[in-house]
């Protein structure tokens, strides 16, 4: 199959996940991506972008002080102070 996404999945889909439900409504934890060098491209993304701390950070960029991947990584490469900054630095 080509289902989206690669992780280890934390939430459990029941059948009260609604589609069309809002980020504020029915999401299921903090979005994966909100808060890595890529970014959440996904404009009905039904994740929480509002701890893009959660994001684990590159371990790259970490040691090495630079990674390959640059903005297509999907860790993240910077401390962020505020949801607000994340959403303004997309």
């Amino acid at each position: 199959g080509k289902d989206k996404g690669k992780g280890k999945g934390k939430g459990k889909e029941g059948p009260e996940d609604a589609p069309g439900q809002t980020a504020a409504a029915g999401a299921s934890g903090p979005c994966k991506f909100f808060g890595s060098a890529k970014g959440c491209s996904n404009e009905q993304c039904p994740f929480l972008h509002d701890s893009p701390n959660s994001v684990p950070p590159c371990s790259f960029k970490q040691r090495l002080g630079h990674c390959e991947r640059g903005e297509a990584c999907t860790f993240r490469h910077v401390p962020w102070a505020s949801a607000e900054q994340a959403r303004l630095h997309y």
